[in-house]
């Protein structure tokens, strides 16, 4: 990063992306230093913040939730997601500094909602008109949910900077609610108008947060207006959207006038440097863009980052291509060419994996002493490091032979509809997983898909530990004449390793979740069918080679609408 507070934080061994306007970038002090002056202070490298609120407030809030039915229901692409956090009113202590009614909410789209570790924002001027701490409004504490490293948020962000691409700063901090210790968070600064003026030198333009949504008929009704003054009908949108629709020829005389090009392509290459397959580019999801009024065009802005640093949903292309502008782009002859030119460019420049892993050691050594699940953190760092000493390699080829041939077509509407019910009951034994499934367990399936039923001549189950360390409880049937099968349902359900255990749970793709996939004939590759949503109850349940392992469930099946 170029700004010159990451000299100031690296002295101090917190290599995270720092900036003026977030707090947590601040020096500590010496202890014999007067510091009553309401400059928040860190206590080795790390920014500690304790809120004390109602504790029925506090129960309340920890249990507001987003329901991923009613996010990925029809037109889910058309629509805003309505916000289900409410603000409550709470004393904090940050770094030091007593800040009193303050306002306090939960935050999160899908990946990051917890109960028990929520993602917290602080609006310091919320009940208290004017109130700030050392000049900041707000603070923003994302509970890096998806990642075990706790490093992968502000190494991502890091990275874009050192790109050139604008991104929040981050640092790190400790949550105390009401004497709950909940471990290191991020801290994010948020893309509100500060950073905008920061980066753009104007704030007063058009901000749009892009949560599962694209520049398509269709789908640009899901853009958020993210100040009072943007336009919340999106006319820049929609000219990105029609420009995306003339041929090749034509396109990027289309997109000049609306489109930083250059800047764009930029962010499109850091995203995959980075790995951040929960992106625009990987999955039209987690991104801001920002119609500057300086140079009247637009710019993306990368956000939700801990996901990154990882295969994600790469498969065996390493290049994402879910957002229909990174589509349009790399399918002309010019789009790809720069596209591989800037990927190249950002592994040559920026892409400096000694650097890199010094920078992951230094937060270690911040950030080790205080991670809520220490197993698990020196697990993931494991993997983080991995990823950083190998990336380069896995781009080579494609970079070396200036891109390859790859289907650039519009990805199909992510909004789920009902496509039928099951009910089951299934039996198993744990350590089974690997074995032949029809010799060691057995399933009653009522499954109702499309208003066809499946009648099953055979059934079976294992149950074990996955290669990631998660349970694992596959259920089969095989369907049609016993001397002639037609097909093969299998039900997996995939959770946290402790999740095996007598009592009921809900199915909801994040914590607990269960695919439908089928194979048609039995001995060919089976295809993703839906997912199912419902309650599981274990009636027995272990995870010690040979604990029975039975249940029943009752859910339906939702999946893609049909074409």
């Amino acid at each position: 990063m170029t700004r010159s507070p990451l000299a100031l934080l690296l002295a101090l061994a917190l290599p995270a992306c720092t900036g003026a306007g977030s707090l947590g970038n601040v020096p500590p002090i010496d202890d014999d230093d007067d510091d009553d002056d309401g400059v928040p202070v860190l206590v080795d490298g790390l920014l500690e913040v304790e809120i004390a609120m109602d504790p029925d407030d506090e129960a309340e809030m920890r249990v507001q939730s987003r329901d991923f039915l009613e996010v990925l229901r029809d037109n889910c692409t058309d629509e805003i997601q309505e916000n289900p956090y409410t603000w409550f009113e709470g004393d904090v202590v940050v770094g030091g500094v007593a800040v009193d009614r303050v306002g306090v909410r939960k935050k999160g789209f899908i990946g990051s909602l917890s109960e028990e570790r929520p993602s917290i924002k602080l609006k310091f001027d919320k009940y208290v008109l004017d109130q700030t701490l050392d000049g900041d409004e707000r603070l923003t504490l994302n509970n890096n949910r998806q990642d075990p490293a706790t490093l992968r948020t502000c190494l991502a962000y890091h990275v874009f900077s050192l790109a050139g691409v604008p991104a929040p700063t981050c640092s790190y901090a400790t949550v105390d609610l009401n004497g709950d210790d909940l471990g290191v968070y991020s801290n994010v600064q948020p893309v509100k108008r500060a950073f905008l003026k920061e980066h753009f030198g104007d704030s007063d333009g058009d901000l749009y947060e892009g949560n599962l949504t694209d520049f398509r008929e269709g789908w640009l009704g899901s853009f958020e207006a993210k100040t009072s003054s943007t336009d919340p009908e999106g006319p820049a949108l929609q000219a990105l959207a029609d420009a995306l629709l003339v041929p090749d020829a034509e396109l990027r005389d289309a997109l000049e006038g609306l489109l930083d090009i250059d800047a764009y392509i930029r962010f499109w290459a850091a995203e995959t440097i980075v790995g951040h397959w929960d992106g625009y580019a990987g999955n039209t999801n987690n991104f801001f863009v920002y119609r500057n009024p300086v140079d009247g065009l637009l710019h993306f802005i990368p956000w939700g980052t801990d996901g990154t640093f990882g295969d994600g949903w790469e498969g065996e292309t390493p290049i994402y291509l879910q957002g229909r502008l990174a589509q349009r782009i790399y399918g002309t002859s010019w789009g790809r060419a720069a596209y591989v030119d800037e990927l190249a460019e950002l592994f040559d420049t920026v892409w400096d994996e000694e650097a890199l892993h010094t920078w992951i050691d230094e937060a270690e050594a911040v950030v080790g002493g205080r991670v809520s699940d220490p197993w698990l953190f020196s697990d993931g760092l494991d993997g983080l490091r991995w990823n950083v000493s190998f990336r380069r390699d896995r781009y080579a080829d494609f970079i070396a032979s200036g891109g390859w041939d790859l289907p650039t077509e519009p990805r199909p509407d992510p909004c789920l509809q009902t496509l039928g019910t099951l009910d089951m009951e299934f039996a198993t034994t744990w350590g089974t997983l690997g074995q032949p499934p029809f010799e060691s367990g057995s399933s009653d399936w009522d499954l109702l898909v499309d208003g066809v039923p499946s009648v099953h001549s055979a059934t079976g189950g294992v149950a074990g530990y996955g290669e990631k360390g998660q349970s694992v409880v596959a259920m089969f049937g095989m369907y049609g004449p016993p001397e002639a099968p037609v097909g093969l349902d299998i039900l997996y359900v995939v959770g946290p390793p402790d999740s095996v255990r007598p009592g009921g749970l809900e199915l909801d793709l994040w914590g607990n979740a269960a695919y439908l996939l089928r194979a048609e004939p039995p001995d060919s590759e089976a295809v993703f069918i839906g997912y199912a949503m419902g309650s599981l109850t274990y009636d027995e349940a272990g995870t010690f080679s040979g604990a029975a392992v039975t249940g029943e469930l009752t859910t339906e099946i939702l999946g893609p609408a049909s074409e």
